[in-house]
């Protein structure tokens, strides 16, 4: 990304000017593509993956002001055990947490059903299995069809929600 200026009329681009190589924007496609994909999803998944994007930045936010409100709130670093009167920001980051968690489980259930789109699409006696698939989970992309591709998405995105919403389940549910 860089800054270009150029001065004269709209009207005079055909007045043998060559841009230099250094004058030229050649990240200007992928700055569009990057904003076209950030500012409108394509599907229900992308809208799911925007969601848990947003959750995580929350949370990493969240999490580093709580801990600069306990540095605030201790006396001593590192040797007395400060608490928190109003504990907001301990809660914004447990919501934004399960957020995360709730986005990725979405997601995932959207690839799931995806998934089984891409499955009825596939006819023959080709039709693969997701004992098939799931065997392939550490094949190269390029030696995988769009099912087994999807089958790929969904499984790391259930481990992925797994991961993330085990804190949050742990203190939110009672066990």
């Amino acid at each position: 990304m860089g800054l270009r200026i150029r001065l004269g009329s709209d009207d005079d681009d055909d007045d043998g000017y060559d841009e230099p190589a250094w004058a030229r924007d050649e990240d200007a496609d992928d700055d569009e593509t990057l904003r076209e994909w950030a500012v409108s999803p394509p599907d229900l998944g992308g809208l799911f993956v925007r969601a848990a994007l947003v959750c995580l930045v929350v949370t990493v936010l969240s999490m580093l002001a709580l801990v600069v409100e306990l540095i605030a709130a201790s006396d001593e670093l590192f040797v007395d055990q400060p608490h928190l009167e109003d504990p907001i920001t301990a809660w914004v980051w447990l919501f934004a947490l399960t957020g995360t968690a709730l986005s990725i489980t979405g997601y995932a259930v959207w690839s799931a059903w995806k998934q089984r789109q891409l499955k009825r699409q596939i006819a023959g006696p080709s039709q693969p299995t997701l004992g098939g698939a799931l065997s392939k989970l550490n094949a190269d992309s390029s030696e995988c069809n769009a099912y087994e591709e999807q089958v790929k998405k969904t499984v790391m995105a259930l481990v992925f929600a797994v991961i993330v919403g085990n804190l949050p389940a742990r203190i939110l549910l009672p066990l």
